[in-house]
């Protein structure tokens, strides 16, 4: 068995896991909501725990719940009740205060699998997502993030980004791109088709590519059409 710890706090992790190898329970730990958010999509666990205190969960808790139903526990240091009502909205199971014996929390989280399992069994499927690197994309909820931050797309530019990152590494021409997106034939002419197409591309770009000045997500293939690549 493996439990997934999204955690940035390295020391407070070693302590944990190892309490829990002493179980026979293995883990797995990543730094970020969406690295979490892609193991969820691909792999089983015990339960997916979160440190309230260095991750910043509520954005993203609702897709994580969508994509997996795996028991997802949020623990921290400065418990209210107005944020585990919050969190448990937006698909935790259980939110609780980080206690300093180990063995404690270990308890809690075994208490709470045994009395969610036959929850858990009646779910429904897992949602579908797109991830790669920093951008995050829901077709379900039409939602985009890049990092934390919800990006607000029109439907042309969330269908063009919906396409190229289903499709992954591929070029796409810029009249598979039109039909798909526009669900039309080819404008009068290749040159208006282009037109149309790189003008949601620039938009694109301007909303979720990086601000350091790095290399665009979106690949300019010359004469051809675009590539989406992390």
């Amino acid at each position: 068995m493996t439990y997934l710890a999204i955690e940035q706090d390295e020391e407070f992790y070693d302590k944990e896991s190892q309490a829990w190898l002493a179980r026979n329970v293995s883990s797995i730990r990543v730094s970020s909501m969406n690295e979490g958010i892609e193991k969820a999509m691909h792999n089983q666990f015990l339960y997916i725990g979160i440190n309230a205190d260095n991750i910043n969960y509520k954005p993203k808790l609702k897709l994580l719940r969508g994509v997996t139903n795996d028991p997802i526990f949020i623990s921290t240091s400065t418990y209210t009740m107005q944020e585990q009502t919050e969190a448990i909205y937006l698909g935790a199971d259980l939110f609780c205060e980080i206690s300093g014996n180990s063995s404690d929390n270990i308890n809690a989280c075994l208490t709470s699998i045994n009395r969610l399992n036959e929850r858990i069994r009646q779910r429904k499927h897992p949602i579908k997502l797109l991830v790669y690197g920093n951008i995050l994309l829901a077709p379900k909820h039409r939602k985009v993030f890049v990092g934390d931050e919800d990006i607000e797309l029109t439907r042309i530019e969330f269908d063009t980004l919906q396409y190229l990152m289903s499709n992954h590494g591929l070029v796409l021409s810029y009249q598979q791109i039109y039909r798909r997106v526009w669900k039309n034939e080819y404008a009068e002419s290749d040159i208006s088709v282009n037109s149309v197409v790189k003008n949601v591309i620039w938009r694109l770009r301007k909303k979720i590519d990086r601000q350091d000045g790095a290399k665009s997500f979106i690949d300019n293939v010359f004469g051809v059409g675009f590539r989406f690549t992390v």
